[in-house]
């Protein structure tokens, strides 16, 4: 009976250490739900990138237990940082306030967003990444939200093979030869 005891007892115990949970967000922005806001999770062994939906929602899956912290940011708001102890699935609701200043003057810059959604083309615009430099360009799909690399071959998440621009021209090149190319770009 001690037997069977001792063996449920280190069950669980080894599923829990294996445990593997998710972060949901919502953000809103003056009481509608913040759109396109790019969110960095930050932990001890995990950075993950994603942008909030049109529902303001975001989320971050198969993560351990342990201390992250959310880096929200948008061209709308100022830079929201959270911090979270992750023990179980966790819920998220963030209400991101507005700079208010008053400006003797305005400059305009504009840079791109992180990753632009068309009906036809998702484009990642690597200038704007600062996780880019000294990685090539093979590493940097590896961490776009619904692309997949496996055994350096690009797809994206629901669909099949895919077709790769750069600096808007269409590469044609077999599937290994596309993985050389895009390693050699950095």
């Amino acid at each position: 009976m001690h037997r069977i005891l001792i063996l449920v007892l280190l069950f669980s115990i080894a599923l829990k250490a294996n445990a593997q949970f998710k972060i949901v967000g919502q953000i809103r922005f003056e009481g509608k739900n913040l759109t396109e806001a790019t969110v960095k999770l930050n932990g001890a062994k995990t950075s993950k990138l994603t942008q909030s939906d049109s529902s303001g929602k975001y989320i971050f899956e198969n993560l351990s237990p342990g201390q992250y912290s959310i880096e929200i940011s948008s061209i709308q708001s100022e830079k929201t940082k959270i911090s979270v102890l992750l023990k179980a699935d966790t819920l998220i609701k963030t209400v991101i306030k507005s700079v208010s200043n008053h400006l003797q003057e305005v400059q305009v810059n504009t840079k791109k967003r992180l990753i632009e959604k068309k009906v036809d083309r998702t484009i990642y615009n690597v200038e704007n990444n600062i996780a880019a430099v000294g990685t090539d360009a093979l590493e940097l799909l590896i961490k776009v939200p619904g692309v997949r690399v496996i055994n350096d071959k690009v797809s994206l998440v629901g669909k099949g093979s895919v077709n790769v621009m750069v600096n808007d021209k269409l590469i044609q090149l077999s599937e290994d030869e596309l993985s050389n190319y895009l390693k050699s770009i950095s």
